[in-house]
């Protein structure tokens, strides 16, 4: 089994704590707001990385995506902090960080991500 550890509003920060649970994550996913390209960088440089776009990184987040489809340990993932998008495409969400596995008509196991 992975070790994902999930994270969002940085804002430019990593701290010790983080820096400890990140160096034991088999998967890194965050949620947006890291505010500076060397968070990214230290994140991709842990492993296994999906990162979305926040509404306070600016134009240096321009390759960032906005939304993410992803599959984790058999589990579909779609991680996005675009409230528009969510509400379209997830039935079943929570704000930021909050995961929730659901089944979708085809019987695959999803989770919608603020």
């Amino acid at each position: 089994m992975k070790h994902i550890l999930i994270l969002s509003d940085t804002h430019g920060l990593l701290r010790e704590e983080v820096k400890a649970l990140l160096d034991r994550a088999d998967v890194v996913i965050h949620a947006g707001d890291l505010n500076t390209p060397a968070i990214v960088e230290a994140l991709r440089a842990a492993g296994e990385s999906y990162i979305v776009r926040g509404n306070n990184d600016k134009d240096w987040a321009a390759d960032l995506p906005h939304s993410l489809t992803f599959t984790v340990e058999g589990i579909r993932f779609f991680w996005s902090i675009t409230k528009k998008m969510r509400q379209r495409t997830c039935w079943t969400w929570m704000w930021w960080c909050s995961v929730i596995p659901t089944n979708t008509r085809n019987g695959r196991r999803t989770a919608c991500c603020g």
